[in-house]
């Protein structure tokens, strides 16, 4: 632990990352209370940026056991999803449109009148 004050340019420097990434780091560092003890201050700027330093006390070995979440069961609803509707109706619907023979007269036809006003 190095027992110093640090900058998310420092820590771009040392790691050979850019500076936006360690700016991630040092939020990372903040929110995860259960493993770093750490302390955080900022500078505000002329343009109203903050700029965020971060002093490490100790890193802890392990995750309190208390903090630790049980893994909650698979989501009612896939996160690829969009809408509500049923996807048996939607397969259905896929299924009639593929086997319609006239399908492709009527998308056919429609293309014709438009191209032809």
């Amino acid at each position: 632990l190095q027992q110093n004050w640090v900058q998310r340019n420092q820590i771009a420097e040392a790691f050979h990352i850019t500076a936006r990434r360690a700016s991630y780091l040092i939020a990372y560092l903040r929110s995860k209370t259960s493993r770093v003890v750490s302390i955080c201050r900022h500078q505000t700027l002329p343009n109203k940026a903050r700029r965020y330093e971060i002093y490490v006390i100790r890193v802890l070995d392990s995750p309190t056991p208390s903090t630790r979440r049980e893994k909650a069961g698979p989501p009612l609803v896939s996160k690829r999803r969009v809408g509500n509707g049923d996807r048996s109706m939607a397969n259905e619907l896929w299924n009639r449109l593929c086997s319609n023979r006239n399908a492709g007269k009527i998308l056919k036809k429609k293309e014709d009148e438009d191209d032809g006003t």
